[in-house]
């Protein structure tokens, strides 16, 4: 659900916004992008790195990913939602 656009955010120009549940049960605002860029978004603002997420796929998954080279599966984001405590749909 998209709640507003927000401008500068972060460096970043102007982005639309859907709220999340993130980890620990804290709603946080999550930028609409294409799911590199919300993977990568997540990943810094958990200060993760690629390896980090081994339990959701192994690193050169993930690192094809946020390169684009490779859509993310169905099943790597219901691992990744669970991981971050978001919708899997933010991910397809």
């Amino acid at each position: 659900h998209i709640i507003g656009v927000v401008e500068g955010c972060q460096d970043m120009p102007k982005y639309a916004f859907r709220l999340g549940t993130g980890m620990g049960g804290n709603n946080t605002a999550i930028p609409v992008a294409d799911s590199a860029e919300l993977l990568r978004f997540l990943m810094d603002e958990h200060s993760l790195r690629q390896s980090d997420l081994s339990d959701c796929a192994p690193q050169s998954r993930i690192s094809d990913y946020l390169a684009g080279r490779r859509a993310i599966s169905k099943a790597v984001a219901k691992r990744l939602a669970e991981r971050f405590s978001v919708s899997a749909d933010l991910f397809m």
